[in-house]
């Protein structure tokens, strides 16, 4: 399988084989290492400015254990949210089935001869509900700010950046 891409696992060389090659690469393993050193600085630093850091990263924990063990309530409101939004959820077995759903609406839209998907294709958040039928400057991130990572709350009439 020489030669394959290293992105593609179907032509990418056998892991063995590539690692062999990448750790005899010094300058990759030198920006490796610089990277790493920056990223731990980095946090070592924001840490250092929290006293209650492992409070926060402990409530972080209990939050994500929470969302993984009720992930099935989640995933029906935010369906319900965005069919309520204008938007359409396609549920997906497993990758495979996935992989098909993304092929056949792409295929749909150049049959239709949209070079993208149409706005009501946009993943929507559980609270956005500011996205079907309304005019492009009326819609989230547009006239509101300009970024795409927004969303809009009509009950409160606000823009709140998702980051």
């Amino acid at each position: 399988m020489s030669g394959g891409s290293v992105l593609d696992p179907r032509t990418a060389e056998p892991f063995p084989i590539a690692a062999a090659v990448a750790v005899r690469n010094t300058q990759m393993r030198k920006n490796v290492r610089h990277a790493t050193e920056v990223i731990q600085t980095k946090r070592a630093r924001v840490v250092a400015e929290r006293a209650d850091w492992e409070a926060l990263r402990e409530s972080g924990k209990r939050l994500r254990d929470h969302a993984i063990r009720n992930m099935d309530a989640y995933l029906l409101e935010f369906e319900r949210n965005c069919t309520l939004a204008g938007g359409t959820v396609h549920w997906a077995r497993d990758a495979a089935e996935a992989r098909a759903i993304v092929v056949k609406l792409a295929q749909d839209a150049i049959a239709a001869g949209s070079v993208a998907p149409p706005n009501r294709w946009l993943f929507c958040r559980p609270r956005c509900r500011n996205l079907a039928g309304r005019p492009r400057s009326q819609r989230c991130g547009d006239a509101r700010g300009g970024a795409e990572d927004q969303i809009h709350d009509d009950r409160r009439d606000s823009v709140e950046s998702s980051s």
